[in-house]
């Protein structure tokens, strides 16, 4: 949904029962949604109209089997518009379990649109990220505007196969890790949380 304040939350008048969000694919059991997106901008290309969207499982638990998942996700195209994507994904219990995750997606080619993308992983809530979490996706040579990433972990628990800055050379000024308690583990040989060359900015 395209807007200024999508939510997709528990009803306040059901967290005092600890409701389940089960989400999954249509294939059987074990199967994934294929690509589930948080504040998408991307059918725009030449607007300064953007999008804002928010998940908000507090209060219950998340159990998500997801392929790629995508917060914050800019226009489109050889865009001359400046219409962002902002998305907040917030969980307190329960797995999160994804293939890709993507803080901030900027897949215009041009133009100034600067999507940001959030992650909150608080109280016992476990992510699970099998091939990567990049902050900040970037496509190579579209100018000097950059997507922002986020990640806080407040007492949840982070494990990715590997973290990366998806703006070459690190160019860009928000892609972060901020940690109040909780765990942050790597979880392949070769994985690292950042690179000299593309580091994370915190």
């Amino acid at each position: 949904k395209q807007g200024s304040g999508a939510l997709l939350a528990f009803a306040p008048v059901f967290t005092n029962l600890a409701p389940v969000a089960n989400i999954s694919g249509t294939n059987g059991a074990g199967s994934r949604v294929s690509t589930w997106k948080v504040a998408d901008n991307s059918n725009q290309s030449t607007t300064g109209s953007g999008t804002a969207g928010t998940v908000d499982f507090t209060g219950g638990y998340l159990n998500a089997l997801v392929s790629t998942l995508i917060v914050g996700e800019g226009e489109s195209g050889a865009s001359s518009g400046t219409g962002n994507g902002v998305g907040t994904f917030t969980f307190t219990a329960g797995t999160n379990n994804v293939n890709t995750l993507y803080l901030g997606y900027r897949v215009a080619t041009g133009g100034s649109s600067a999507p940001s993308g959030t992650m909150n992983v608080n109280g016992s809530a476990v992510l699970v990220a099998n091939n990567a979490i990049c902050l900040s996706y970037y496509v190579a040579n579209s100018g000097s505007t950059y997507a922002s990433g986020t990640l806080n972990i407040n007492g949840g628990t982070v494990l990715a196969s590997t973290i990366t800055n998806g703006v070459a050379a690190g160019a860009n000024t928000t892609a972060n890790i901020s940690m109040t308690g909780g765990f942050l583990g790597i979880s392949s040989l070769l994985g690292s949380i950042g690179t000299a060359t593309a580091p994370l900015k915190a």
